[in-house]
């Protein structure tokens, strides 16, 4: 693989939300993908300041796309800008500043300046927490430059805003950009990639990009290499195969499966073998690649939110992207039209094994799952990984050794669990990410060629599969 630029998100990617500085391995990292003549860039919503700041030991190994693409800065000086039409972005700052009805303060940003009409209710304190220069407005014509970016802070976080400025302000790229914003920019990340790579010489097939929110989803539509074992013995409320027949059995069906899946695969017509097969392969190898790091991460002490969202979208999300695409490729749809369906079902799959995950732990065992074998597996899940990402040495290690403890009962263990992933926030933040994944995978719907009413039924199927009504 010829990699020559990874492109990365940072906060929620590289970054834990409420965290100020980066791990050292990282800066290792980078400097020896420089020394390999790899360029990494750092893409964010932030502004240069506040990043020159997270990536001083290595910012001469970096290039940076700030403000969501809206400037794009290579040592030290901004190569590229993107503002937004002002009268615009003046429009879009009133209406998010009146209609938060007094929840949500307005950001502005320029160049290298944030623009604040703040409330008092957290946005200054979050711009200094992560090092942003900035002046306090009272409108947004007080502005002095070109504005690059329009930001909301919603000190209650954005879930209860999401469907009232998203479709409203849909012309200026209005996207959540992490568990309390939402941004407006005339640009996007995916436009500073591509200008990155025109500024480097790079073909954006030689980009590897790394994202987990809605500011991201643009990154993949552009580079070459996008990224963001089970022993369960009750599947759908049902004795999954290997717990009713035997490990032999189980192995046994899922080969008799596979060969049942070639005989109908042999049955498309000729002209479209080719592309539906080789579809179908890459899909099934990509679910064997992800069961292999799902493994790996038994006995992998530390796993990071990217490592194991990159597991999950191999191992559930290809599944549902690969059945899906050969559907649309056998119906006739552009190939436009499938690159789009292919990345719903890719957001639509992180979304379910997400909540799986939830459900794992939080779940009814009326739902046919039983509750806390995540738990006593000691499974690296989106839970446990977050909350070791949240907790202190002494409650990581209890995360660590309390399924081990003779002296408690699985049930004394899955609670002392649960009243960790409770007491750090847990389960309100894997809800949060369910949410903004199935509402991502919804949104691309709506940017197909076909009218609603063709798509209402994968629309309908999504929503069952996540268990959502509206």
């Amino acid at each position: 693989m010829d990699i020559r630029l990874v492109c990365s998100d940072i906060d929620g990617t590289l970054l834990q939300y409420g965290k100020k500085e980066l791990e050292g391995e990282i800066f290792d990292q980078i400097r020896a993908l420089h020394q390999r003549g790899i360029w990494f860039c750092p893409a964010s919503g932030r502004q240069y300041t506040s990043l020159r700041k997270l990536f001083a030991p290595v910012a001469d190994c970096c290039v940076f796309i700030c403000e969501n693409g809206g400037t794009i800065f290579q040592e030290e000086q901004c190569i590229a800008k993107n503002p937004m039409p002002r009268a615009l972005a003046e429009e879009i700052a009133n209406d998010m500043w009146t209609r938060s009805e007094g929840q949500g303060e307005v950001m502005l940003s320029g160049q290298n300046t944030a623009y604040l009409m703040e409330r008092g209710l957290g946005m200054l304190q979050r711009v200094q927490f992560v090092g942003n220069h900035y002046q306090i407005i009272h409108s947004p014509a007080e502005v002095p430059e070109d504005i690059t970016k329009v930001s909301v802070y919603l000190h209650e976080g954005v879930e209860n805003y999401v469907e009232r400025f998203v479709p409203r302000w849909k012309q200026a790229n209005c996207a959540v950009a992490g568990p309390y914003w939402i941004d407006t920019t005339f640009a996007n990340k995916g436009i500073g990639v591509q200008c990155v790579c025109s500024t480097l010489g790079i073909d954006p097939a030689q980009v590897m990009a790394f994202g987990d929110n809605y500011n991201d989803e643009t990154m993949p539509d552009v580079v070459g290499v996008p990224y963001i074992m089970d022993n369960a013995a009750v599947r759908r409320g049902k004795p999954s195969v290997y717990a009713k027949w035997g490990p032999s059995v189980a192995i046994l069906s899922g080969d008799a499966m596979m060969i049942c899946a070639y005989r109908l695969l042999s049955e498309v017509p000729a002209e479209l073998l080719p592309r539906i097969l080789g579809t179908f392969n890459t899909m099934a190898l990509e679910v064997c690649e992800g069961q292999q790091y799902d493994m790996d991460f038994e006995s992998k002490r530390k796993v990071s939110v990217v490592e194991y969202m990159h597991m999950i979208e191999l191992k559930t999300s290809v599944l549902l992207a690969g059945s899906v695409t050969i559907g649309a490729m056998l119906g006739g749809a552009s190939e436009e039209d499938c690159r789009k369906l292919r990345r719903f079902a890719i957001e639509l799959g992180l979304a379910f094994q997400l909540q799986d995950d939830l459900l794992d732990s939080y779940g009814d065992d009326r739902l046919g799952k039983a509750i806390g074998g995540d738990i006593l597996e000691g499974k690296q899940t989106y839970l446990m990984i977050t909350a070791m990402s949240r907790a202190d040495e002494a409650t990581r290690e209890a995360l660590r050794t309390t399924r081990l403890d003779a002296r408690l009962s699985d049930a004394e263990k899955i609670a002392a669990v649960k009243s960790i992933y409770d007491r750090l926030d847990v389960p309100r933040l894997t809800e949060q990410q369910i949410s903004l994944r199935f509402e991502r995978a919804l949104s691309i719907l709506d940017t197909l060629s076909a009218d609603k009413a063709r798509t209402q039924r994968i629309r309908e199927y999504a929503e069952s599969l996540i268990g959502r009504k509206n």
